[in-house]
């Protein structure tokens, strides 16, 4: 029998305690530990996340949070998410592993298995970004199905549209996306001529349906020496920056330039960028198609001075 504190609306204990099935039948608040286990591939961020088993009471064969339970009456949110770590997927971590990322609330009402499912709660936030190898893991069967690895953003904008192959809390996935943002950086490479299709296909192409896209693309990082990004080695510029805003319902972001990078290849005898050697292509809305630039067609801030 699995016995919760009840809690108030911020997450603490109210000295009271209630049996789980209770809890879920008539929607009592109490806590939970979320795990995020990320890493950091071919430039962007992905999250392991389990399929629940067929068995679970709520939300059976979804792709969930890489690991997460209720904490048990008397316990803290920090031990608990270490047992749990540890019993659904064999990870032996210790707290200085976790990042503490902040809490947020879960309510609603769902029928599964032919009952109601009544779920108010408060998720505690932890965040692990230790080197995690698939194959290694010792799942524990009656709560994880299998593990996978997700895209990040993919993942958040496909939560937000619709849930059929997923479970996740947006609450949590926002707070991952916010903690990751803390980081403050991003890098802009430009795409050429010799790398379009490559370019294109990273474009179309889901890192969920595709997680080796970047290396199936012919793609290598580095990481940035100015900014805590990575750069594409194979593409010839790359503008490196620091995060200013973000908004969050667009996902428009405003960055500082702090440095170009620029491979000596496309440079001219002078030192500058040879547009033409660069060979870098835009995209055409009109006709969904990639455009060469290069040919000059006058002097910038020059030209005009013929009408004065």
């Amino acid at each position: 029998m699995e016995i919760f504190d009840i809690i108030d609306e911020n997450g603490n204990p109210t000295g009271k305690t209630v049996e789980r099935s209770i809890a879920h039948a008539e929607g009592i608040r109490h806590r939970t530990a979320h795990i995020w286990i990320i890493r950091r591939k071919n430039g962007r961020t992905e999250i392991l996340l389990q399929k629940r088993s067929r068995n679970k009471d709520s939300f059976p064969g979804k792709f969930d949070t890489s690991s997460a339970g209720h904490i048990q009456a008397g316990d803290e949110p920090l031990e608990s998410a270490l047992r749990e770590l540890k019993e659904e997927l064999g990870i032996h971590a210790v707290p200085e592993d976790l990042q503490f990322a902040g809490k947020f609330p879960i309510s609603f009402a769902k029928e599964f298995h032919g009952k109601m499912f009544l779920d108010e709660e408060i998720a505690f936030v932890y965040i692990y970004d230790h080197p995690v190898e698939i194959d290694r893991l010792t799942l524990q069967k009656e709560e994880v199905e299998e593990v996978q690895w997700f895209d990040l953003e993919e993942t958040y904008q496909q939560c937000r549209q619709h849930r059929d192959k997923f479970c996740v809390p947006l609450g949590g996935l926002q707070l991952v996306r916010e903690n990751i943002l803390k980081k403050g950086a991003f890098t802009v490479s430009m795409a050429d001529v010799d790398h379009m299709t490559a370019c294109d296909y990273v474009g179309i192409v889901s890192g969920n349906k595709e997680p080796d896209k970047f290396a199936k693309a012919g793609f290598t990082a580095e990481k940035s020496e100015k900014v805590d990004a990575p750069i594409i080695k194979e593409l010839p510029i790359c503008v490196e920056c620091k995060l200013k805003s973000y908004d969050k319902e667009t996902c428009r972001l405003v960055g500082e330039i702090v440095n170009v990078s620029v491979d000596e290849r496309v440079l001219d005898k002078n030192g500058n960028v040879d547009v033409a050697k660069a060979a870098p292509i835009t995209f055409d809305p009109f006709n969904n198609a990639y455009i060469r630039l290069g040919e000059k067609v006058g002097d910038a801030f020059k030209a005009g001075a013929a009408l004065k």
